[in-house]
């Protein structure tokens, strides 16, 4: 009984001195160290500068506390005057680099332009060099600080700054073609930004989430030839709720980003906010063409336009979603305005809301967007889904689906406001369903001169264009608004009554002055089963007998030919019909 109490004092004491063992640091270190967890925690007195060729070493599980304002510094002052940085934690022994008094912040690590940049071999892997691996930076003035240098980071963790105009990692390469390279970096809590990189080209950020960041990230980096500077790639990044209660900048709550050119991958921007501009991502790219692909922006705000992205560049966009983002002006989902190209393929809009244009508002040089669905998008004043605003010289829409888009205003789906500088506008393969506005349920015009090389809703290459169920005060399918005519031959109207389809567009033969929807009436089944007449999806008996009976009443949805009349002909390609089936 004794024994045992003898060591159970021994083993309080043991904790007792151990928690107060401290290793007290601070000078330069010009020989090579290693800092184990023998000696923790390392308290940083004054500054601790590494240089003079010296490689400080800081272990898996090792804690390094600077009192108020020290700094871990990687490189000395004079030219040549070399440190090198690596700390290397492990997953479940990271290196922690905190305040010794959590109410009064270290400085942080500054990597000078004498630290040694991290080397990589051709795939990217990391060779030698500074390096901090498996790591926390918190509580600190500036937690990582880099001056025309580059080290490597990978599975870092910061907390940010309690500073409006701080960084939790920050980049100065303006001198330099340097690139910054982090993989699954975690930076929150700073009241300032998340992350920020001037200058430089080529940077490399792979499965970093920022999160509740006053902005979550920024590049910045000017370039005097863009084709000479290899592209920066954001690859599987998260965004989350930056910028919510006002961050310091006033576009991309998310990220901003202006340089040369860029790849954006299968990042996540979810709730973010911005002022102005772009809750999720704001963007300017001078150079070659941006790619932004796979990539989900969700529950965005941005107080003045471009709810979930405002971006000017030569863009691609490909297989992204947008839902449920917030503009107070303009563009719920997506803003562009730049005499530039956009090319958008299989994305998606779904219940994004905006004063003008509830999914986008667009003003580009040349518009080219397929296989896009755009499903429950509103506005309050025009263009309940798309609403293009001066600027675009040629636009083209093909199969796309604008469904239950609504505006309060002009154009259910699409509005065409004051765009007056169009060589071509052409919609084909397109499919509107019940879309509502008070003026133009799918289509609205308004000021779109003659110049226009062509306007087409025209049928092509055995693509059609679809109204179906769209609803307004005047013109439930198309308000035409403009001098303008209008080539909309061979669309599927629902019905196959010209004095219906009529009755369902608003021109000049309602408003003498206005340009004319020319239209021709075809067959309300344009799925390519015409011959299933009583619509059960089966040839039957009962198809023939639907035949028939349209046949003997004259009615022209028994016009297979499109000729007008009702004779032997038509009969004979109903037959061909029949006999080839549906899938035929």
């Amino acid at each position: 009984m004794r024994l045992q109490a003898l060591v159970s004092l021994v083993a309080w004491f043991s904790i007792i001195v151990s928690a107060h063992a401290q290793t007290f640091v601070e000078g330069r270190i010009e020989t090579d160290t290693v800092w184990r967890i023998s000696g923790n925690p390392f308290v940083l007195t004054g500054d601790v500068e590494v240089a003079g060729g010296a490689t400080l070493t800081i272990e898996g599980g090792v804690r390094v506390e600077g009192m108020a304002g020290t700094r871990l510094i990687i490189g000395g002052d004079a030219d040549g005057d070399i440190g090198t940085l690596q700390a290397f934690g492990e997953e479940f022994a990271r290196v922690d680099l905190r305040a010794h008094d959590p109410d009064q912040p270290w400085g942080g690590v500054l990597f000078t332009p004498n630290a040694r940049d991290a080397e990589f071999s051709i795939a990217e892997e990391f060779l030698d060099g500074s390096i901090i691996r498996f790591a926390y930076v918190w509580q600190a003035e500036a937690p990582i600080s880099m001056i025309d240098s580059t080290p490597y980071f990978e599975s870092v963790i910061v907390v940010g700054p309690q500073d409006p105009f701080g960084l939790g990692i920050s980049a100065e390469l303006r001198p330099t073609m340097k690139q910054v390279r982090m993989r699954s970096v975690e930076v929150s809590g700073s009241t300032g930004f998340g992350l920020g990189i001037r200058g430089g080209a080529g940077h490399l950020l792979e499965d970093c989430t920022f999160e509740e960041n006053g902005q979550g990230a920024f590049i910045n980096s000017l370039v005097a030839d863009p084709s000479s500077v290899p592209r920066d790639r954001i690859v599987r990044c998260t965004f989350v709720r930056n910028g919510i209660g006002g961050g310091p900048s006033s576009s991309g709550g998310g990220m901003s980003y202006a340089g040369p050119q860029a790849d954006f991958v299968d990042c996540r921007f979810y709730f973010n906010s911005a002022d102005f501009d772009a809750g999720g991502l704001n963007g300017l790219a001078y150079g070659q063409t941006t790619r932004i692909s796979g990539c989900e922006f969700v529950g965005n705000l941005a107080g003045r336009s471009g709810g979930a992205m405002d971006f000017n560049a030569d863009l691609i966009i490909e297989d992204c979603v947008f839902m449920d983002n917030l503009a107070e002006r303009s563009a719920g989902g997506y803003l562009g305005f730049d005499d530039r190209t956009l090319t958008m393929r299989r994305c998606e809009f779904v219940d994004n809301r905006a004063g003008r244009g509830g999914a986008m508002t667009l003003s580009f040089g040349v518009v080219d967007v397929e296989d896009c669905d755009f499903e429950g998008n509103s506005s309050t004043t025009d263009g309940g889904a798309v609403r293009f605003f001066r600027g675009e010289s040629d636009i083209t829409f093909t199969n796309n689906r604008f469904i239950q888009n609504i505006t309060a205003g002009a154009g259910g789906a699409v509005g065409f406001i004051d765009s007056d500088d169009h060589d071509s506008v052409v919609f084909v393969g397109n499919t509107f369903e019940g879309n509502i506005a008070r003026l133009g349920g799918a289509v609205y015009t308004t000021n779109i001169d003659d110049d226009v090389s062509l306007f087409s809703f025209a049928g092509s290459n055995g693509l059609v264009n679809t109204f179906t169920n769209n609803t307004a005060q005047l013109g439930d399918d198309i308000y035409h608004a403009s001098p303008v005519d209008i080539d909309a031959t061979g669309v599927c109207w629902g019905t196959s009554v010209p004095l219906a389809i009529g009755g369902r567009i608003y021109d000049g033969r309602d408003e003498p002055g206005l340009g004319i929807v020319w239209f021709d009436p075809v067959a309300p089944d344009c799925d390519g089963c015409r011959a299933d007449l009583d619509g059960d999806g089966a040839l039957t008996l009962f198809d023939y007998l639907a035949f028939s009976g349209l046949f003997g009443l004259g009615d022209l949805q028994a016009d297979f030919d499109g000729d007008g009349v009702l004779t032997i002909f038509d009969f004979l390609l109903f037959q061909t019909e029949f006999e080839a089936g549906c899938d035929g």
